[in-house]
């Protein structure tokens, strides 16, 4: 492994190190988000006759699906983003 390859794997390695790691309960909790927001996207593209209180239920459904809150997920499980610089730095670094 070459310098560079270890000192961005020590980076890495240091900066997930600063979050607590996933409980069984939160991925259980994190896998039922992802679930809901895509029967609900499933249910708003099939349904065209959906009341405008339905409509906006299932898409803050679909939203909370494809981004799961900080609270429920670290960096270490590839969702977690703060801001979009961090994120970018941090993508870089997760495909070591």
């Amino acid at each position: 492994m070459e310098r560079d390859e270890e000192d961005l794997v020590r980076l890495y390695l240091t900066d997930i190190g600063q979050y607590p790691l996933l409980t069984k309960d939160d991925e259980v909790r994190l896998a039922q988000q992802i679930e809901t927001g895509a029967a609900a996207r499933v249910e708003l593209e099939g349904s065209p006759e959906l009341t405008p209180a339905r409509k906006r239920e299932l898409r803050k459904q679909v939203r909370r699906g494809r981004t799961p809150s900080a609270r429920s997920c670290s960096p270490t499980c590839g969702w977690w983003s703060p801001s979009p610089r961090s994120t970018r730095r941090r993508a870089s670094r997760s495909s070591i």
